[in-house]
């Protein structure tokens, strides 16, 4: 999946502001390694509510610097996680695609920032 900044969501959200949306671009590249390493800890140690509660609150930060499919795709897989859809090595497989999607999305909000 080639990740994109949606354009017309960042001039939705900041209505042009190129100094709000420079700060929430920061803003998410300063939360997402820790953040996505959280997660990948807790799902190790099997504490899959933790990893529940980080990953949601994660979440909002992707459609925030104009990734909402990355944030649907998040979506998807918390909610997996909720109904314990997937057995442990499946969450373990499921949570290494995501956190691709989640590295690949800090690239990409690096290069956006380069533009402003």
């Amino acid at each position: 999946m080639e990740l994109q900044i949606d354009q017309q969501a960042l001039l939705d959200y900041y209505d042009g502001d190129k100094d709000l949306c420079k700060l929430m671009f920061t803003e998410f590249l300063n939360q997402i390694e820790t953040t996505w390493t959280s997660v990948q800890n807790a799902i190790q140690m099997h504490d899959i509510p933790f990893a529940i509660n980080q990953i949601h609150k994660s979440k909002p930060t992707f459609s925030m610097v104009g990734l909402s499919d990355v944030h649907m795709k998040i979506d998807e897989f918390e909610k997996s996680l909720r109904i314990n859809l997937y057995s442990e090595e499946e969450i373990k497989n499921r949570f290494n695609e995501i956190n691709k999607l989640a590295l690949s999305s800090k690239k990409c909000v690096e290069q956006e920032l380069l533009s402003y």
